[in-house]
């Protein structure tokens, strides 16, 4: 069975990144997939799973609605934030940092975090459920992912969990994904 995660979990690609969903309403719908190996167990199921895009650009086509004001000012927020994770700020850097922290409504920003924290969350639960066994193969998908950004930032952050898993039963899609 081939699954798109993204459709099962969110309602889509764009529900996944517009959401109003809880951390617990989510990882529910990932335990779906549990269900559905124990009343197959021979089933193989083929999952695609997307990591979430960091629009460069204002816009809240696909976004939530802050992001058509903000977006451009939480992408090179993130940017730098990996830089300085993978390669560190120079003084200029650091300051622009400085400064796009103080000009981005907190409340926005941190809507904007936590629902990337869930969809990682739902992510890094997916290449569990491919760990013990419940999904055959994951493919994860990356849309948009720039480098540096935050989709860049916890691109690396699920290699290191993926680990031994890299090779046997996740790939991934080196180049960004476009649909």
């Amino acid at each position: 069975m081939v699954l798109a995660t993204d459709t099962l979990i969110y309602g889509g690609l764009i529900p996944s990144r517009n959401h109003e969903l809880s951390r617990e309403e989510l990882l529910a719908r990932v335990e779906n997939f549990k269900r559905l190996k124990a009343l197959n167990p021979r089933l193989k199921i083929l999952a695609f799973t997307t990591l979430m895009r960091t629009p460069a650009t204002n816009t809240a086509v696909e976004e939530p609605a802050y992001y058509g004001t903000y977006g451009a000012a939480i992408y090179r927020l993130t940017a730098l934030e990996d830089k300085k994770e993978t390669q560190g700020l120079d003084a200029r850097e650091a300051m622009e940092l400085a400064g796009l922290k103080a000009s981005i409504p907190p409340e926005n920003l941190q809507d904007w975090l936590d629902r990337r924290a869930k969809n990682l969350e739902v992510t890094s639960r997916m290449l569990e459920l491919t760990r013990e066994g419940v999904i055959d193969y994951l493919v994860l998908g990356r849309d948009d992912a720039t480098a540096p950004s935050q989709s860049h930032r916890e691109y690396r952050y699920l290699l290191q969990q993926a680990g031994d898993l890299t090779t046997a039963g996740v790939q991934n899609l080196l180049d960004n994904y476009i649909f």
